[in-house]
């Protein structure tokens, strides 16, 4: 199990129609990628994008046949992201946290991917608290947890070619902001920093996660990004710290904006 120190987010998902041209495409925008993955139970592919606090997926569906219900979804409307998943430090602590809370939740899972390198074919394994969709926030979470962090968090695509150093924060795009913070999510580590009426900003030991309404979306994009955005709960924006100010738009980056931060 992983127990370093990263942040309480593990990863975003951004769902991709199709994975070479999606790595195409974050690669153009100066991004280092893992080697290409595959679930074998799950009927999907993916690359991940890793700094040292957290990691992008880039999740698309495998063309021999996908199994992932929410991914078709979400690509039967869009491009973007999906989910986010909390990393999952002790499966036991969160399991019984949630359990707490939600007494018929299920038990973690134990999951696996291939790697798919040059040197051949590697599994890998990872824990998954799956949550019912709206049970912590409004749209679709999880807890992960790697059983080899190293295969994840590879240190040497750390130093990505456009300067971009960390996850700095994720603009999630809710219909309406809880109007109560539950005392399940303090339970599990996170931390309000500030809350009104439209937006909701929330630390995740060192990754802020700022839930928005549509009416809030304006105090962290400009307007003219914002075009090529879902209407439904999802992550929309993610803020990385870097060496460089830029903005990349929703049709770059496979459907979420990026806004790339000058330290």
């Amino acid at each position: 199990m992983d127990t370093s120190p990263r942040s309480l987010i593990d990863h975003v998902i951004v769902a991709s129609r199709d994975l070479d041209e999606a790595s195409r495409r974050w690669q153009a925008l100066g991004f280092n990628l893992s080697d290409p993955g595959a679930h074998p139970t799950r009927g999907t592919v993916n690359r991940c994008i890793p700094f040292p606090n957290a990691y992008i997926e880039l999740l698309a569906p495998n063309p021999a046949g996908c199994e992932e219900a929410f991914l078709l979804r979400t690509l039967a409307r869009r491009e973007g992201g999906t989910s986010i998943a909390l990393a999952m430090r002790s499966r036991e602590v969160v399991h019984r946290t949630l359990a707490g809370f939600m007494p018929a939740i299920e038990a973690p899972i134990t999951g696996s991917r291939d790697i798919l390198s040059a040197s051949g074919r590697e599994r890998i394994s990872f824990d998954v608290q799956r949550i019912p969709d709206d049970a912590l926030w409004p749209g679709r979470f999880f807890f992960c947890g790697h059983h080899h962090a190293d295969k994840v968090y590879q240190t040497e695509l750390f130093q990505h070619p456009n300067g971009v150093k960390r996850l700095e924060s994720i603009v999630h795009l809710v219909p309406s902001v809880p109007t109560v913070w539950p005392a399940m999510i303090e339970a599990l580590g996170f931390r309000l920093l500030a809350q009104d009426a439209e937006s909701m900003r929330i630390d995740c030991a060192g990754v802020e996660l700022i839930l928005s309404s549509q009416a809030a979306l304006p105090r962290f994009m400009p307007a003219n990004l914002m075009d090529a955005l879902p209407d439904t709960a999802a992550p929309v924006m993610l803020a990385l710290t870097g060496t460089t100010e830029r903005w990349v738009s929703a049709r770059e980056a496979n459907g979420i904006v990026l806004h790339f931060r000058a330290q």
